[in-house]
């Protein structure tokens, strides 16, 4: 038996170790959340937004001082990712950001929930988003920026 254990196999035990954490369930005293409702249904209040994955949008990897990640290693292993693609380019969002964010704003979305890779950390780049998202003409996008834990 091998003593190494594949990423399908990490996912299985990890996911039902977590399932083991969680604990019963008491459903049959659930009640659910008594929320005043607009006219579409959702809770007053209720912020429609959007969400990106540094690694997924933002490209420009070897730009403005950002270093190597160790998922930007592990793409490089021969064999390791099946057709040998990278996030170097990415959707180009790091060029794009300002047209990303209208159109977002253009969707009536007022949250963004991005994430910086940590090897373009420390703050100046997520302080450069940060601007860029909450800068533009109202309405305004509320910029959110947990980063990429796996990026780093």
């Amino acid at each position: 038996m091998s003593d190494k254990v594949s990423r399908r196999q990490f996912a299985k035990i990890a996911g039902l170790s977590a399932a083991g954490m969680a604990g019963p369930l008491e459903l049959a005293d659930a009640k659910p959340a008594a929320a005043p409702r607009g006219e579409s249904g959702f809770p007053v209040g209720f912020v429609w937004g959007t969400a990106t994955s540094s690694y997924q949008v933002e490209g420009a990897v070897n730009e403005d001082g950002r270093g190597a990640s160790i998922w930007d290693r592990f793409v490089r292993i021969p064999g390791k990712i099946e057709d040998g693609t990278t996030g170097d380019r990415a959707n180009e969002h790091y060029h794009r950001e300002k047209e990303d964010i209208a159109l977002i704003r253009d969707l009536s979305c007022k949250a963004y929930r991005f994430s910086v890779a940590w090897p373009r950390a420390p703050m100046q780049a997520c302080a450069r988003r940060s601007r860029t998202a909450g800068s533009r003409s109202s309405p305004k996008v509320l910029p959110l920026d947990p980063r990429a834990p796996w990026l780093l």
